[in-house]
């Protein structure tokens, strides 16, 4: 009986944690974004933490060799999907006068949401 006190206060737990993860600056029902200046995204989110160490250092042919790129700030953006917590990488597609490109990823902090739609 003691093990199952012990599970229910493990799952309240980490029901509550996931809740205030969830509730960050992102609003759920926007699905457009601006990027910053800062911003950097990849084709896999595998290699977001890579890229922004060798923007970091200023070393562009290691963006690349992620298959990173750095848009820049003020770049239209459209959220294909975001995790349950805030921090984590979003699937997103850039917006250009073409139309959307191909889908990527980056870091939620590096976008800032688009409050005219």
């Amino acid at each position: 009986m003691r093990l199952l006190d012990i599970g229910f206060a493990f799952a309240v737990a980490g029901a509550v944690w996931l809740r205030w993860q969830s509730d960050g600056s992102v609003d759920v029902k926007t699905s457009y974004y601006w990027t910053m200046a800062d911003t950097v995204i990849c084709e896999t989110p595998f290699q977001i933490r890579k890229a922004i160490v060798a923007m970091a250092q200023d070393d562009g042919a290691g963006i690349r060799s992620l298959a990173c790129t750095r848009p820049g700030a003020g770049k239209r953006v459209r959220v294909v999907s975001m995790p349950a917590t805030t921090y984590g990488p979003w699937e997103i597609q850039l917006i250009s006068e073409r139309g959307a490109a191909a889908t990527m990823w980056g870091y939620a902090d590096q976008f800032e949401a688009d409050r005219d739609q």
